[in-house]
């Protein structure tokens, strides 16, 4: 974790931000719709001074979403979570 440059200055510290805004783009592109929870979203609106980790949340099937392309990190890492069935 690093000092939080082009941050609110109110953030002391964050991970890096350019893989969390390339993966939002790309999920934007593919029309995936997603929120920032966490530490990330906290920081957001003024009530955390770290970012721990950037979170994001989709309701979209894991099957969708290992059909973007993805950085082979996040593809790995999609790919090892467990299938639970869907609650529709």
């Amino acid at each position: 974790m690093s000092p939080a440059r082009g941050f609110d200055p109110r953030v002391d510290a964050a991970p890096p931000l350019e893989p969390v805004l390339e993966l939002a783009s790309r999920l934007g592109r593919a029309g995936i719709a997603f929120a920032l929870g966490g530490s990330g979203l906290l920081a957001a609106c003024g009530l955390a001074r770290t970012i721990g980790g950037w979170d994001l949340t989709t309701d979209t099937a894991l099957a969708r979403l290992l059909a973007q392309p993805l950085p082979p990190d996040l593809a790995r890492a999609l790919s090892a979570l467990p299938r639970r069935p869907s609650f529709k």
